[in-house]
């Protein structure tokens, strides 16, 4: 059994990182368990029914009428991870009964490690339990051959799914097109010593070139930020713009079924692609001259 005992970021970051092992896992028919995605558990299908989340999961198909957290049981699994975490993996300990590969250690640090290696196998499987820690455990094969899995486990609450299904409803009655615009402020203007903390005027001159793109269809711009948006900043412009109005999981699931997705470099919109099949483009730069042709679907994360 692998075990996730810390993996560092945010919801999309922590989804990304857990589709790589169920991946991995799947294809190789282990037993995973992530005791570091536990605060998301309650949000999602393939978690809901699992004390800590694992996989494969109990496939319960009850679910609440409201997921609220269990905080108490959140800080115990925390704290016992941070236990774990310092007593197995701080050493990249290795015995019979129990090993652990820690990413933070010098030989591995700011490289990918490739679950599907042949001796990267050997090692994930050569105790009984594996502890691991660390963002860069990649399989890029069996997370683009293992999505229907995947897409299935991260699958959000009905009571998510009928919200998320309603709002992109009746904008398809409106609208040929959905563009879905991710703007990322808030923690980006220190991220990369804020690189990709662009101002409004970036993102309306991102929004015009694409009205002009497609300049014969119908099509509504929808807005999701991590801070409140003015939104008149982009109707004075002529833009026609709405603002995602769920919670950051209705949010990410409906930008997901958007026909297109732009934004920052983010695993947010990176998620949103890949989950929803939906052409996506990352803002490199302030200036940007936008194609068509440049809008690819991620298959891999």
């Amino acid at each position: 059994m692998i075990i996730i005992i810390e993996s560092g970021g945010q919801l999309a970051n922590r989804m990304i990182l857990f589709s790589h092992f169920i991946g991995f896992c799947k294809e190789n028919n282990i037993n995973l368990l992530n005791p570091s995605f536990t605060e998301y558990a309650h949000h999602f299908k393939g978690t809901i029914s699992n004390f800590i989340p694992k996989f494969p999961h109990n496939k319960d198909n009850k679910q609440p009428n409201k997921n609220t957290p269990n905080k108490i049981k959140n800080y115990v699994i925390k704290i016992f991870s941070k236990l774990i975490s310092k007593i197995f993996c701080n050493s990249n300990y290795n015995g019979k009964f129990i090993t652990s590969v820690n990413l933070s250690a010098k030989k591995y640090i700011n490289k990918e490690f490739e679950l599907n290696n042949t001796e990267n196998i050997k090692l994930l499987n050569a105790a009984k339990l594996t502890f691991v820690n660390g963002w860069l455990f990649r399989d890029y094969e069996n997370t683009e051959k293992h999505y229907e899995t995947i897409k299935n486990y991260f699958e959000p609450l009905d009571i998510y799914l009928h919200h998320i299904n309603n709002f992109i409803a009746n904008l398809r009655k409106q609208y040929d097109k959905l563009i879905g615009i991710h703007i990322r402020r808030g923690d980006y203007r220190n991220y990369e010593n804020g690189k990709f903390y662009y101002e409004y005027e970036v993102y309306i001159d991102c929004i015009k070139q694409l009205k002009n793109i497609f300049n014969d269809c119908n099509i509504i711009f929808i807005l999701f930020s991590n801070e409140k948006i003015d939104t008149g900043l982009y109707k004075k412009e002529g833009l026609n713009i709405t603002i995602g109005h769920g919670n950051f999981i209705e949010d990410l699931y409906s930008l997901a079924k958007c026909d297109y997705i732009i934004g920052p470099p983010s695993t947010y919109s990176l998620w949103a692609s890949y989950y929803g099949k939906v052409p996506h483009r990352f803002i490199q730069s302030k200036n940007e001259n936008l194609k068509i042709e440049d809008f690819k679907v991620i298959t891999t994360l």
